[in-house]
């Protein structure tokens, strides 16, 4: 008799590299992720994430400092918030596929657009392949 899959949570948090530069303070990106959810798929993961990216109080200064001098409705940065829902595909040993959709919120941390206003909440539909080798 074959072995009976079962489901397999887990839970992934990291320092995302894309966020850590001398503007914003590193911030994690977590969120929970279940194997063998599809019977036929033992390996394919579904998930979930969510990430905050902090502006630095060097970056907040700047700011802050332009809004005293002349500029007073210039908006102070202060952080970007990310909400991901992920698939996983495993189509071989040592190829995985990955469509994601992102919503992010204050994208930049509230940062103005090069027009009026600030950049709106964006949403994004991406792609990840991964060969290993």
């Amino acid at each position: 008799m074959p072995e009976q899959l079962k489901v397999k949570p887990s839970v992934d948090c990291h320092h995302p590299a894309s966020v850590i530069s001398a503007s914003t303070i590193p911030a994690a990106r977590c969120g929970p992720a279940v194997e063998r959810l599809i019977p036929r798929r033992p390996d394919d993961k579904i998930g979930v994430a969510a990430a905050y990216a902090r502006v630095g109080d060097n970056a907040r200064g700047f700011d802050s400092d332009i809004g005293s001098f002349g500029n007073f409705f210039y908006p102070v940065r202060s952080g970007e918030t990310m909400i991901e829902l992920m698939y996983q595909a495993q189509l071989t040993p040592w190829w995985t596929v990955q469509p994601e959709m992102q919503y992010i919120i204050r994208p930049g941390g509230g940062v103005l657009n090069s027009g009026d206003g600030l950049r709106p909440n964006a949403s994004v539909i991406a792609l990840r392949s991964t060969i290993r080798f």
